[in-house]
Order: structure tokens, then C-alpha cells, then sequence
């Protein structure tokens, strides 16, 4: 059975309300704090491998902790976080694009505007995550990533809800372990 081992990024230096999905943000002032917490909770762990989404943020966090689990990070776009196209950067109550409310309504399938939809997420992590157990039969992998790419393992893995999933809070440096 293989494991793995999701990392929500810590932090980040963006303002309340701003859509950020894809975009290339800065991680807040706490980092030094959060990395240790994290750190500890890692420090037993064995993997076979540590992957990161290409965004600074999960970079950051990857390489700081290559020492720990003793492997080189490896990036991957497929752990990106969901991407929001025309909206990233916008604050949520200052998008203008009519097909937000559409959005808003159906999430699961309806794309933002220039990006795409929480289904092509889940295609993309689902596809990723299959490659993943194919070369790592049996091993644990520590995967550096976004809140979306976890609750959509969680969906896909572990059969919550698509809507349950949208809808939990997943804690900056939260760790989540899925068993495929």
C-alpha cells in the first residue's frame, strides 16, 4: 500500500479576500515559526521521495525539509493549487466577471473564467497521484502542496464529497495521509 503524505504550505503574505490560486505569493513573516512545527511532526517519518508544487511557497517548505526526510525535492505542476485564471489576484467582492456567480453556484464543474474547474483539478491530481502509486508501490511520499490538491485526494481517495471537501478548512501547514 502505498502512502502519502500531504503538507498544506504555511502561510502567506496576501491580503484577506484575495483570490491567489496559481499565482506566485510570498509566504508571511511566521514562516520560521511555522517550519519547526512542522518539522517536528515530519521527523520520524520515512519516504521513499518528497514532491513539491513548482509555486515558491511549496518550494520553500520542500527544500527545508529535504534534510529531514533525506531526499531531494522533486517538482511537479500537477500539485499546483486549482487555477482561477482572469480572477487571480482580484479580491473575491471586486470581480467583475459575470460567470463568477455562475461559479459560485457550480464549482465542481464550472471553470473560472481563463482557468479551470474543480473537476480538472481532480483529473489532474487523480492522474498524478496514479503515476505516483505505479512508481512507488508499497512507499510513503511526502508531498508539498495547496489546499485544493488535498481535498481533492480527499475526494478521490478517501471518498468525501466533493462539496464536503470544498467546504472543510485545511490549516496552513496542516499534514494529511492518504493510504492508496
Amino acid at each position: 500500500m502505498t502512502e502519502l503524505i500531504l503538507v498544506r504550505h504555511t502561510r502567506v503574505k496576501v491580503d484577506k479576500g484575495i483570490c491567489y490560486g496559481q499565482a506566485d505569493v510570498p509566504l508571511a513573516d511566521s514562516y520560521e515559526n511555522e517550519l519547526p512545527l512542522i518539522k517536528n511532526q515530519l521527523e520520524s517519518i520515512n519516504v521513499s521521495a518528497l514532491y513539491t508544487s513548482p509555486l515558491n511557497r511549496c518550494v520553500r517548505l520542500a527544500t527545508d525539509l529535504e534534510s529531514v526526510v533525506g531526499h531531494p525535492a522533486i517538482k511537479a505542476a500537477e500539485l499546483m493549487e486549482l487555477d482561477f485564471g482572469d480572477w487571480e489576484m482580484q479580491n473575491w467582492d471586486q470581480i467583475q466577471d459575470p460567470l463568477l456567480n455562475q461559479w459560485y453556484e457550480q464549482y465542481l464543474s464550472q471553470p473560472a473564467t481563463g482557468g479551470e474547474s474543480w473537476l480538472d483539478l481532480c483529473h489532474r491530481v487523480e492522474s498524478f497521484c496514479q503515476q505516483l502509486v505505479h512508481e512507488h508501490q508499497g512507499e510513503s511520499l511526502l508531498i508539498i502542496t495547496h489546499a485544493g490538491v488535498i481535498r481533492a485526494a480527499q475526494v478521490l481517495f478517501q471518498g468525501i464529497d466533493g462539496h464536503k471537501a470544498f467546504a472543510q478548512q485545511i490549516p496552513y501547514g496542516a499534514i494529511v495521509r492518504i493510504k492508496l
